[in-house]
């Protein structure tokens, strides 16, 4: 039974750039395939509001952005590389360079 605030949170941790989009409404498609708005309330989105009168037990809701396109796309993470200790030189090196590290020895 979350309050705005607690769907909010849960829609940014879950998709990050939602965040960004000054704010979002939620729509639900009918029987005839078209998205409906679902109207918000004073107090904001609620899990019971939804629950109780949007009645979303199987028909998913989409989350439309309000003020900026967003892109569907998550924004790739940029890792470190995984390293490895090389047994001659005993330097760290990267694991996906460690091949060519061993041909040059």
């Amino acid at each position: 039974m979350g309050d705005h605030a607690y769907l909010t949170e849960h829609l940014y941790k879950t998709y990050p750039p939602l965040s960004e989009a000054g704010g979002y409404t939620l729509a639900k498609s009918d029987r005839a395939k078209r998205l409906n708005k679902v109207p918000i309330p004073a107090s904001g989105y609620s899990i019971e509001y939804l629950r109780r009168f949007v009645d979303i037990k199987r028909a998913p809701l989409y989350i439309i952005p309000l003020q900026r396109a967003l892109s569907l796309c998550l924004p790739v993470e940029e890792k470190s590389a995984v390293m490895e200790r090389c047994l001659r030189c005993e330097k760290d090196i990267p694991i996906c360079d460690l091949e060519s590290h061993l041909r040059i020895w």
